[in-house]
C-alpha cells in the first residue's frame, strides 16, 4: 500500500481526479476523467475512501471547490486508474 492525495475537481465534461504519492520522489501521474457522478462514486468505492469522506468530497465538489483526501492505495489500483506522465 502507498499513502498518497487524491484531488477532486469538476470540470465541463465531468470529473478530474488526480492521484499524487505522498512520497517526493514518486512518479507524477496522468488524471483519471471521470463522465458523471456514478462514476465518481465508484472509483471513490473502489479506492476504499470512506463514506463521510465520499459526501464532504462530494458536497465541496458540488459547490465548485477543489476536495482533497488522504488515503493508501494499492499498486493494482494505481496502475488500474492512474498512468504515470510520460
Amino acid at each position: 500500500m502507498e499513502e498518497g492525495t487524491l484531488s477532486i475537481v469538476k470540470r465541463d465534461q465531468g470529473y478530474q481526479v488526480r492521484y499524487a504519492a505522498n512520497n517526493p520522489c514518486g512518479p507524477d501521474y496522468q488524471p483519471y476523467v471521470c463522465a458523471d457522478e456514478p462514476i465518481l462514486l465508484a472509483l471513490l468505492h473502489q479506492l476504499g475512501t470512506a463514506p463521510e469522506a465520499i459526501m464532504q468530497a462530494w458536497a465541496t465538489v458540488q459547490l465548485g471547490g477543489m476536495a482533497v483526501l488522504s488515503l493508501c492505495v494499492s499498486l493494482r489500483q494505481i496502475q488500474v486508474f492512474f498512468r504515470p506522465t510520460p
